[in-house]
């Protein structure tokens, strides 16, 4: 499938939201990382990533997803993981869909990102997760799979964004 066919910018078509996907893949004192507002799209799945940190150092976060090459080791990745036929999970780069945010001048160094992404998503898809790493902060890898089932159910009912008549 290539990008063009994937992505759900050109679906002709309403996506389905997916009840109960919304997962925390991390939480410390000072940071929040969580996955949220999953949908479904006939060949693809959106999501929001959701990032909340309070750095008292006033030091913002490196989240240059769309510029990897200002990212350094230990800053935060973040990644996906589909389970194919074989069983075999493999890393999908998951495309960026817009977001961004920052400081918006809250106290104590309280920082909110909000990020879309999507990821193409076939009905011989077994199994999807998500990812993330954020060294420098302490937070070690972790994952988190959602509803595989809920998810092909949601794109069997996303419907045409246009009427017939």
């Amino acid at each position: 499938m290539t990008y063009d066919e994937a992505n759900p910018a050109r679906f002709a078509a309403v996506p389905v939201t997916v009840p109960g996907q919304d997962r925390i893949l991390a939480r410390r004192r000072d940071l929040v990382v969580a996955v949220n507002s999953v949908c479904a799209y006939p060949r693809a799945v959106t999501f929001q990533l959701f990032i909340k940190t309070r750095f008292e150092d006033g030091e913002s976060p490196n989240l240059a997803f769309k510029m990897p090459h200002l990212l350094q080791p230990g800053n935060f990745e973040f990644g996906t993981d589909i389970r194919d036929a074989t069983g075999d999970w493999k890393s999908v780069e998951p495309n960026f869909a817009g977001g961004g945010g920052g400081g918006y001048g809250e106290p104590h160094g309280i920082s909110t990102y909000e990020f879309k992404w999507w990821v193409s998503f076939s009905s011989d898809v077994q199994g999807f997760r998500l990812r993330c790493v954020w060294e420098e902060r302490g937070v070690p890898e972790s994952t988190a799979e959602l509803d595989v089932r809920q998810l092909h159910e949601a794109a069997r009912a996303a419907g045409p964004a246009w009427s017939d008549d």
